[in-house]
């Protein structure tokens, strides 16, 4: 009997999943897209959005400020680094690599303007505070299906060798700025070779503090529980002034971080205490400051005017960059379980459920249907809120993207396997068996 029972669970379990994963890649495939394009919207939506949106406002970040290189040489950014490094900031990352593809002077003129290299070399060396941007890459020894990276492409030596180093690459879903999914994440350090490298925005955060750094990295050895791979970004705001609608309601937001221009900068219209003791980030934030529509600077996040679906890119990959440094001095990187567990905790909530409706299916027969639908609602609406309440209050992410699948089919599962496949078995099991009287 209780071998029976045994089987019965373990068919109806490898046919909920079934069902629920068939499911989720039917609705991906084209032709169910075209039939129903507003499942596209939804493909990237996630309920933890709804955090990052209804956050009450926040003082403005006081320890990063953002300056504007706009089209500036690199005598122009040279000229920057001694006006900033003279005001005495604990940090100046520049999200920008010195160096060409093609190693002429046709190709590329900057090699013939050697009075601007040496004054942005000789910057770079007086400073001794510079963290210069370098850039992942796959080299052809890695195919394109292959995952990570294998080399590094630096700023050239001159530049490089006075400065410390670290990797600007953002994660997507398509590995580009243009891909409609968000940014959600970024690779805190990765080796290459035998070398260890840190991101851009590690190596700024440990500029400034460094044992709150070394807390959030060591975080991801001590809790084995957690992704060792990405970290998920706590965004906490944007540059400038910007507003969303979410339930009908227009919520306008104030700059979270401080931004000067180029010209800010170079004219002396900026108080000192905006420089004095920061973290510095010199990147490109538009010609025409912070209005420059150029998408490749831009990437989709969870803090985008529209919930579902995307309108134009909403943020500034140096904007990122400073929102992955504020959490990591506010010490609230989000915690999030590895798959293999967040795997084992939607085994268990299904297992439970096959259980509980098989029980049913056995026992009621007046409630069964009622409560083959209310009970998978139910779970879906609290498991959502769930996810909503873990990210606010406990900065803890559960990442159970298919359960909703998989709930939704469980009914379904018990159903046809205790319906037309048992009696599709019985059938043959007693064609196969020979009869008593043979």
């Amino acid at each position: 009997m209780m071998k029976q029972k045994i089987i019965d669970f373990t068919v109806v379990l490898l046919l909920t999943f079934a069902l629920g994963y068939g499911a989720n890649w039917v609705t991906r495939l084209v032709f169910f897209q075209v039939a129903f394009p507003q499942l596209i919207a939804l493909q990237d939506f996630h309920w933890e959005d709804f955090v990052f949106k209804l956050r009450p406002d926040e003082p403005r970040e006081s320890r990063i400020t953002l300056i504007n290189i706009s089209e500036g040489s690199r005598l122009d950014i040279a000229r920057q680094i001694d006006l900033i490094n003279s005001y005495n900031p604990k940090a100046i990352g520049v999200d920008v690599i010195f160096n060409c593809y093609v190693r002429d002077t046709i190709n590329c003129p900057q090699m013939l303007d050697t009075l601007a290299n040496n004054a942005l070399s000789r910057a770079i060396k007086n400073s001794g505070k510079v963290v210069l941007a370098t850039r992942l890459y796959k080299s052809v020894a890695l195919n394109d299906s292959e995952f990570g990276y294998d080399s590094l492409e630096l700023s050239d030596q001159e530049f490089s060798s006075f400065a410390k180093n670290g990797f600007a690459n953002l994660v997507v879903g398509s590995g580009d700025s243009l891909s409609a999914e968000q940014c959600r994440s970024f690779i805190p350090s990765i080796q290459i070779a035998s070398e260890q490298i840190n991101a851009l925005s590690i190596q700024l955060a440990f500029a400034y503090d460094s044992i709150k750094t070394q807390r959030f990295l060591s975080r991801r050895n001590t809790l084995q529980i957690l992704n060792e791979v990405e970290e998920l970004i706590n965004y906490r705001g944007n540059v400038g002034s910007y507003q969303y609608s979410i339930f009908g309601k227009v919520i306008s937001k104030a700059s979270y971080f401080d931004v000067l221009d180029y010209d800010d900068l170079s004219q002396g219209n900026f108080d000192k205490q905006l420089i004095q003791g920061r973290i510095i980030l010199l990147a490109y934030l538009g010609e025409e400051y912070l209005e420059d529509p150029l998408f490749e600077y831009r990437f989709y996040t969870p803090l985008n005017s529209t919930v579902a679906g995307r309108s134009l890119p909403d943020m500034l990959g140096s904007v990122i960059h400073a929102n992955i440094i504020s959490m990591i001095l506010n010490e609230d990187g989000i915690n999030q379980l590895s798959e293999f567990w967040d795997f084992c905790v939607m085994l268990i909530v299904v297992s439970l459920n096959i259980i509980l409706f098989i029980y049913l299916l056995n026992n009621t027969t007046v409630w069964y249907d009622s409560l083959g639908f209310l009970i998978p609602v139910t779970q879906i609406v609290i498991i959502s809120w769930l996810r909503i309440e873990l990210l606010a209050s406990y900065n803890f992410r559960l990442d159970l993207e298919n359960i909703i699948y998989l709930l939704a089919f469980v009914t379904f599962a018990v159903n046809i396997y205790f319906g037309p496949l048992k009696h599709l078995l019985n059938r043959l099991k007693s064609r196969i068996e020979p009869s008593p009287t043979e």
